[in-house]
Formats: C-alpha cells, sequence, structure tokens
C-alpha cells in the first residue's frame, strides 16, 4: 500500500502543473494579445504617442512573464517573439507603418501557435 502514494502524489502533481501552465499561457498570451491589438488600433490610426507607450507596454509585459513562459514553451519560440517585439519598437519610434503592422501580425501569429501547441487534443498528446 506504501508504494502506491509516492507515484500518486507524483501523478498529481504532474496533472496540477500541466493544468496550472495551459491557464498561465492562456491569460498571459490573450492580455498580451489585447495590448497587440490596441497597438494595431493605434498604428492604424497614426497615433504614434500612444503606439509608442502601448509597445513599451507590451515590451514590459513581455519581459515579465518570459521567464515563466520559457519553462513551458520551447525556447525557439520565446526568441521570436522577443525578436518581433525588439523590432516593433523600433519601427514604431520610426514611424514606419508598414513594417510595424508586419511585426504586429507576426506577434499574434506566435501567441496563437504558443496557445494552439499547448492545448490538450489528440495532435499534441500522440
Amino acid at each position: 500500500m506504501k508504494n502506491i502514494f509516492l507515484p500518486l502524489i507524483l501523478f498529481l502533481t504532474m496533472i496540477s502543473t500541466m493544468i496550472y501552465s495551459i491557464f498561465f499561457l492562456s491569460n498571459t498570451c490573450t492580455s498580451m494579445s489585447t495590448t497587440n491589438s490596441n497597438l494595431e488600433k493605434f498604428i492604424i490610426e497614426e497615433k504614434w504617442d500612444e503606439a509608442n507607450i502601448t509597445v513599451k507596454k507590451l515590451m514590459t509585459e513581455w519581459n515579465t512573464h518570459s521567464n515563466k513562459i520559457c519553462i513551458f514553451v520551447h525556447h525557439r519560440e520565446i526568441d521570436n517573439i522577443h525578436s518581433e517585439i525588439s523590432k516593433l519598437t523600433q519601427y514604431v519610434n520610426y514611424h514606419n507603418k508598414d513594417e510595424s503592422m508586419a511585426s504586429i501580425y507576426a506577434i499574434k501569429f506566435l501567441f496563437e501557435h504558443i496557445l494552439n501547441l499547448e492545448k490538450i487534443n489528440t495532435q499534441n498528446i500522440f
């Protein structure tokens, strides 16, 4: 009977960690996607001061959460997002609408890609 407690505790710990990671990634990506959408609106309307503030907010939010995200997600995904956000800050600084929009869509795609990788479905299990 004692032999079953340790595997049961490990199994429950593993399941709870998986559930936490899915909720954490979902909340974080949703929050940053909202900030990204607000940034997109500011760039479309060419409100560069608000866009500059929003891109700094996005960068701060990313820097805050990226340390935890890297525990659950492949580092290549983290590097791609960090690279695009870094480019985006410069595009917004220099009022480059075309390149800013391209980076925004790349960031949006990468957030969706992370969420799709972490969803519980048969494709991700097998």
